[in-house]
């Protein structure tokens, strides 16, 4: 009789451990760490982009072009986020205006491209009446490291957990797409390093 117990209880086992098994590898092989590097949060996609960067480093059109990564999060609720690792973020062509280009200047150009560009990939949903936007939020780790000059300009976080959300709405009516930077928060001050983010953007 104990014998038969114990075939039955190990038989339980295995299937429980069969079934977590089964749920289990079901979820993003990325499940982990950010946004802030909060562990609700799902890696769902990657894009690697590209965009002109005549306009932001004021030189001529198309010869300047800045490539990155970004990293598209959800939770359980449903809601997106777009996460930039700066060191993915690289420059070809004539980037001479990135030395006198101010960091968060780059920064808020790349998170609001990084919306325009998850949007034209189908990554992300959007709204078409400006009236009524869709909203996301981009996490930039708050300082970094910058080495190299010009096209040779390299981002290292210092502490990758030490972020600050870039909250906006945005929208793609027929007249083309619209984004609208409100505020920040999250970390904004930098102990070193240099800061991706205008501490006055915050919201107090």
């Amino acid at each position: 009789m104990r014998e038969k117990n114990t075939r039955e209880m190990l038989t339980r086992t295995f299937m429980l451990a069969m079934l977590c098994f089964a749920i289990t590898s079901t979820l993003p092989a990325t499940a982990t760490v950010l946004p802030e590097c909060d562990q609700t949060w799902f890696e769902v996609d990657t894009l690697a982009v590209t965009t002109d960067a005549a306009e932001l480093l004021k030189t001529k059109k198309e010869e300047a072009e800045i490539d990155w990564i970004v990293v598209i999060y959800a939770n359980a609720g449903g809601d997106s986020a777009l996460l930039i690792d700066p060191f993915s973020i690289t420059f070809t062509g004539d980037c001479g205006g990135l030395d006198t280009t101010e960091t968060t200047e780059v920064f808020d150009f790349i998170a609001s491209e990084s919306i325009r560009l998850a949007v034209e990939a189908n990554a992300i949903s959007t709204s078409t009446n400006p009236s009524n936007p869709a909203t996301i939020d981009v996490w930039i780790p708050t300082c970094v490291m910058i080495t190299g000059a010009g096209a040779t300009t390299t981002y290292t976080s210092i502490q990758e957990c030490d972020q600050a959300a870039r909250h906006y709405t945005y929208s793609s009516p027929s007249s083309g797409f619209q984004a609208g930077y409100s505020s920040v928060s999250g970390d904004v001050t930098c102990s070193s390093g240099t800061p991706t983010v205008d501490p006055g953007m915050l919201i107090e």
